[in-house]
């Protein structure tokens, strides 16, 4: 009952704002839906990032190690990955994986990855505060979602200039152009992920050009201060449609 009462309210909340920012046209899509809003009560403006605090990927000759960074639950897919790190490292035996992040599948992905044989090959890292400096020592990035809104994991890879192999899922569809920054592959399924993975490895050339496209995409669509313009433009574009009321009139939800 308290949840019937809920879902009520958020409606009701949702119908009273002026507008929804949503970060993906996924998100705006499932807001829609869900609170049954006209089409111009949601606008997407997509997360940004300060991409200076993260340096490209420098040359290195070989494209052997994977990172993941995300939460140790079900939804990011990790067990997923730890399946297809047997098959990668049947192929390429020095291919090395690094989880960053901490959640409550550790113990589980832990088991599975010693049960697998391939435990030698895959850290447990936990959580890091220094996420940039990690990147810039990898040379994949791996995000193998089984469902997903906006990640900043990806933007982050982006701007440390890696190629990307993520889940082709909610909001991870805006971020990767399939086959130019990275690759795309059905979730939930280890033979397509290992697949692209080893292609990365064994082309590390097109890996390479892969990294630095996804870093140009990072600076021209995904900065900092291209989101806070976004903003801008929203906020500007709400005071005219009102007769450029005050401000403390305009109500803006995000989501």
């Amino acid at each position: 009952m308290l949840f019937f009462y809920g879902r009520v309210v958020a409606r009701w909340l949702a119908h009273r704002q002026d507008k929804i920012i949503a970060v993906s046209q996924n998100t705006a899509t499932d807001i829609l839906r869900f609170f049954k809003l006209p089409a111009e009560k949601v606008s997407v403006i997509h997360n940004g990032l300060d991409v200076s605090r993260y340096a490209a990927r420098p040359a290195r000759p070989s494209f052997r190690k994977v990172t993941v960074v995300a939460n140790l639950r079900k939804l990011k897919g990790h067990d997923v990955l730890v399946e297809a790190s047997a098959d990668i490292l049947r192929r390429f035996p020095d291919a090395r994986f690094e989880f960053i992040g901490e959640g409550p599948e550790r113990d589980a992905l832990e088991a599975r990855a010693t049960a697998l044989g391939v435990a030698h090959a895959i850290t447990f890292a936990g959580r890091s505060d220094d996420v940039p400096a990690r990147l810039a020592a990898t040379d994949i990035f791996v995000l193998p979602s089984r469902s997903e809104s906006f990640p900043n994991a990806i933007l982050e890879a982006m701007a440390a200039g890696l190629p990307i192999v993520a889940s082709g899922a909610g909001g991870i569809l805006e971020l990767v152009e399939n086959g130019r920054t990275g690759f795309l592959v059905p979730p939930g399924q280890a033979a397509p992920l290992a697949d692209r993975v080893m292609h990365l490895m064994a082309n590390p050339d097109e890996g390479a050009a892969m990294g630095a496209a996804a870093r140009a995409d990072a600076l021209a669509r995904f900065s900092f201060d291209r989101m806070i313009a976004g903003f801008d433009e929203l906020y500007l574009s709400e005071l005219t449609r009102r007769g450029a009321a005050p401000a403390g009139r305009s109500q803006l939800a995000v989501s």
